[in-house]
């Protein structure tokens, strides 16, 4: 079994991760119900799910959410009445077409292999389901070899990552190849019908006030993104 180190363990500020991770479970949710319609009938996987701050609030708008995690001691964190399971998602231990919507919040960069955790969500995923993914831009760290010792901490705690859990994050055209077997749609815009509560309002501001088609040239650039991915349709 596998067992290392909680992610929110590295964090400065702990408890402001785990209301943050709340807040940010709030947006999802209306992000998925924007895209997908009414959530309360669904099943619902969430991928990486840590000390589940966000399965708490994910429980609320879901029939039933099971949480996966390859961290032992993060799951045992996690309030006994929870639907937890010790795995990767290379490897769901569940049967093919068994959910309605599954959530992976910035955590496929942590994965071993991206193609096969994108396989194994398309297999357990349902034909009719929604892929929540969120993913980081590996370009937003190309600066931290250059930053010296002193300001690298300033750097991590900025973007709410500790320094050895940056993963393996991919640019943009990376993961526009890796999602050619699904059908997704790049939502990172809607997010500013949804604002964030721990972006600045002016950010929010300026952004809205960019015309749409520039925002999507500027695409490959922003600090993150959002896809939502259907399985394609069966051929032959």
């Amino acid at each position: 079994m596998i067992d290392i180190p909680g992610f929110h363990e590295q964090l400065r500020h702990p408890k402001d991760w785990e209301a943050a991770r709340a807040s940010k479970a709030e947006r999802i949710v209306s992000l998925i119900e924007h895209h997908r319609g009414e959530t309360r009938s669904d099943m619902a996987l969430e991928i990486g799910s840590s000390t589940c701050a966000m399965t708490r609030v994910f429980r609320d708008h879901f029939r039933r959410v099971i949480a996966i995690d390859v961290d032992l001691w993060a799951l045992r964190v996690c309030e006994p009445a929870f639907e937890r399971v010790l795995a990767s998602a290379t490897a769901l231990p569940f049967k093919s077409e068994s959910f309605d919507v599954l959530v992976a919040n910035h955590t496929l960069e942590y994965a071993p292999s991206v193609p096969k955790a994108l396989a194994e969500m398309a297999r357990v995923l349902g034909a009719n389901g929604l892929v929540y993914l969120a993913a980081v831009n590996r370009l937003k760290f190309l600066p931290v070899p250059l930053l010296p010792r002193s300001l690298k901490g300033a750097f991590f705690d900025l973007f709410h990552a500790g320094e050895s859990n940056i993963g393996h994050p991919l640019a943009y055209w990376e993961w526009r190849e890796r999602l050619r077997e699904f059908l997704s749609t790049d939502g990172t815009i809607d997010v500013l019908e949804y604002a964030d509560p721990s972006v600045s309002s002016a950010t929010t501001r300026i952004a809205r006030s960019i015309p749409l088609p520039i925002l999507q040239l500027m695409a490959p650039l922003f600090p993150s993104w959002i896809f939502y991915l259907h399985k394609a349709p069966r051929t032959g």
